[in-house]
């Protein structure tokens, strides 16, 4: 059971932002929606919709004056809602924490900067076939924290006060102005299985958050920054030489810029 506590933020607003948030990181842990929203295409945004009707349907909310009461319910009895009513499947496979977006935190801390007024406080039950546990969830401030079982974030806090966050879409509209999806494509020769959101997502990963842990023959991804592109491309995908690609490649890399001018205060 979740528990918001309003306070000026507008009761719908905050439940339909919580129900979207919430069918994201459902739709991301069971495989079914990928990316990050500043890359989420028309499809993606149809499944989100979709995912909002079921767990509104099977998630009850209890209304008072100034607070909401939300029963998730466990994350297994939704996820065979969302296979059965979304998928038209009997079973599912989850990978909560395989990305940020898979996880309860992600959402909630997305809920909380749409709506900087609300209190968040309750637990979430996580629970797979053969797992089962609780996060006990608390705002403070404009952060979520989780704790599970006996095992909280708590030594996490002071990395989580000075994390970043970034305009992504300003970024993309300036990097992909200045090295676009077709300029990209045909600079590297790149296989064409690799769709323009996927650039997106790549430019975000590597580029703007360097969420990618790269190991290749010994060399870490500080120590080899120029293969970070074969963290996302076969070698064989790539349709350059070596030599060709260390040059263009690192001309790519000029085109990104300075990444501190998309910082957000937080």
């Amino acid at each position: 059971m979740l528990k918001i506590d309003l306070n000026k933020a507008n009761k719908e607003e905050v439940l339909d932002c919580f129900f979207s948030e919430l069918s994201k990181m459902y739709l991301h842990a069971m495989g079914v929606l990928e990316g990050r929203e500043s890359t989420y295409e028309s499809e993606d945004y149809a499944l989100i919709e979709k995912g909002k009707l079921i767990l509104k349907e099977h998630m009850k909310v209890k209304h008072r004056s100034n607070t909401i009461s939300i029963d998730t319910s466990s994350t297994d009895d939704i996820c065979f809602c969302i296979a059965g009513q979304l998928l038209n499947q009997d079973s599912y496979s989850d990978c909560y924490g395989h990305d940020e977006q898979s996880s309860i935190k992600y959402a909630l801390q997305t809920v909380l900067e749409k709506n900087p007024e609300i209190v968040i406080k309750g637990d979430f039950e996580v629970q797979g076939s053969s797992y089962f546990y609780t996060e006990t969830i608390e705002t403070k401030g404009k952060l979520v924290f989780v704790s599970r079982d006996d095992d909280d974030d708590i030594g996490e806090r002071e990395a989580e006060d000075k994390r970043k966050i970034y305009d992504e879409k300003a970024f993309l509209a300036d990097v992909t102005n200045k090295y676009s999806y077709s300029r990209f494509m045909e600079t590297f020769r790149v296989n064409k299985q690799f769709s323009e959101k996927m650039y997106k997502e790549f430019l975000l990963s590597n580029f703007l958050y360097k969420t990618t842990t790269f190991y290749r023959e010994g060399y870490s991804y500080e120590d080899f920054k120029m293969y970070i592109f074969l963290c996302v491309f076969e070698d064989e995908s790539v349709g350059i030489g070596e030599d060709d690609y260390k040059r263009l490649f690192g001309e790519f890399i000029v085109s990104i810029g300075d990444i501190k001018q998309y910082e957000k205060c937080t």
